[in-house]
């Protein structure tokens, strides 16, 4: 944009140049003859004089010309730093700068060379064009010699410090060169490195996570430097979770053991550093995005997955069939369980029952005699009632004054039982059957007699049916 912009402007001040010179004398030299022809045809007054110099002079139309030369090549002087870029600006009188801030800056027709401030390496089967390099996938060799490509992804950010900055363009030049000599080779060295720490199945059973950690932890700290052994095992071993005695034989087999070597003074990882660290290149993260391991590894995988598969299948057998004879044990365990508690529970019903039955025998028994204290009593209660109105009735007796009040009670039912034989209707005629007259007559009385009799009767009827002692009591004394 700023090349266009100032090419358009040199452009423009060297027409101007060129017009300026050119067209006031055309225009001039164009006028002066239509006023010649004028003149001509009036045939009158004095001819026009022609026209001197006018517009821009070859001198003026020439130097105007050089400033928009001049202007054009100004594109050359000033350069524009986009963001997200570093420049390694070199002038014409060979000094050199690291400049890592956006904006516009000259360099004087010197030379700007531009670096990403981050760079992004990925290692892949397809070609990605949208990142800074792109490479095919590396190849790693596990520690049990299975080779994998593995796809892998880095970003590296470029020293923001104006001297380190320079210092690693100068050693590079382009950013070309540092992705070809430095970060390819070190993502490489790193990945290959990172798969001797483990083997395929190692990665297979889950250590992926370790293998992507140790990438990382290379790229930002050094290589380890590895101390790998080799390890022949003597003798048998059994085969595991096996219900047979089988063995393998491990004699003819061969295992390697990988370890990092550490430092005895500082007990550190021993490192071999990379060219990242000496021009202060940092690498912000990387990720393992796919490891394909070789065509006979994934067969092995098949025939090993397919063998766990039958093998599980067995098991899951196994253990059904074994499931199913501890169902029928404890079905069977807890039939009796269940005869034993509804025996016991009987037991313990018809122990309830009994233990209820006694318990009410006892609460009745009780009852019983708490009854029988209170009827007892009761009875003492009746009986001291008794004898207390016994004993009334014979002081009453033996007081003062109880034959007449005896008798004034006798004589006052024997009056109301004469007043009633009284007052009685009595028929005017009495006819007598049977006998004589004489005898009849000596059945008929007066009403004076019949009071003597009902007097008689009644004081014989109190005597008899009421019990009444009509004696006088000893010692009473008569009023």
């Amino acid at each position: 944009m700023l090349n266009f912009i100032f090419t358009l402007a040199g452009l423009l001040i060297i027409g101007g140049a060129f017009i300026g010179f050119l067209a006031p004398p055309f225009i001039a030299n164009k006028r002066f003859r239509e006023t010649e022809k004028a003149w001509q045809a009036s045939g009158t007054g004095e001819p026009p004089s022609p026209p001197g110099r006018v517009g821009l002079t070859l001198t003026s139309a020439i130097l105007i010309g050089l400033g928009g030369i001049c202007v054009m090549t100004m594109n050359g002087a000033v350069y524009y730093a986009e963001p997200g870029y570093n420049y390694l600006v070199q002038y014409p009188t060979g000094t050199q700068i690291g400049e890592t801030t956006p904006g516009y800056h000259f360099k004087w027709w010197g030379s700007a060379i531009p670096f990403k401030k981050f760079i992004t390496v990925r290692a892949s089967e397809k070609l990605d064009k949208s990142v800074s390099a792109s490479i095919p996938s590396i190849e790693a060799r596990f520690t049990d010699a299975v080779v994998a490509a593995v796809d892998v992804t880095a970003r590296f950010q470029l020293p923001t410090a104006h001297d380190k900055f320079l210092v690693m363009a100068i050693a590079y030049r382009t950013q070309e060169n540092l992705e070809m000599s430095t970060l390819i080779p070190v993502l490489r060295e790193v990945v290959r490195n990172s798969a001797r720490t483990m083997t395929a199945q190692d990665y297979i059973a889950g250590k992926g996570g370790e293998f992507e950690n140790a990438i990382l932890d290379q790229l930002r700290y050094g290589t380890y430097i590895l101390d790998i052994t080799e390890m022949r095992p003597e003798g048998k071993a059994k085969i595991a979770d096996a219900e047979t005695d089988r063995v393998i034989d491990q004699s003819q087999m061969v295992r390697y053991e990988v370890k990092k070597m550490i430092d005895p003074e500082t007990n550190e990882i021993m490192r071999k550093p990379t060219a990242l660290a000496d021009y202060g290149i940092s690498v912000t993260q990387s990720n393992v995005s796919n490891v394909d391991p070789e065509k006979k590894f994934k067969d092995m995988l098949a025939l090993q997955r397919d063998a766990a598969a039958q093998a599980s299948v067995k098991k899951q057998e196994a253990k059904r069939a074994e499931y199913e004879k501890q169902k029928i044990i404890a079905e069977g365990e807890a039939s009796k369980a269940q005869i034993r508690v509804d025996q016991e529970k009987a037991q313990i019903t018809k122990l309830i029952a009994a233990e209820t039955a006694k318990k009410e025998a006892e609460i009745a028994l009780q009852e019983a005699r708490i009854q029988k204290e209170k009827e007892k009593e009761l009875a003492e209660k009746v009986k001291i009632a008794a004898d207390a109105e016994a004993y009334r009735k014979r002081k009453v007796l033996e007081a003062d004054g109880a034959l007449e009040m005896k008798l004034a009670t006798i004589e006052a039912v024997a009056g109301k039982i004469a007043q009633g034989w009284a007052e009685r209707p009595v028929p005017q005629t009495v006819i007598v059957t049977g006998g004589n007259a004489t005898d009849a007559a000596q059945y008929t009385g007066s009403p004076d007699e019949v009071k003597i009799m009902l007097g008689m009767m009644l004081a014989d009827m109190a005597k008899n049916q009421l019990s009444t002692d009509l004696s006088v009591p000893q010692g009473a004394r008569a009023k």
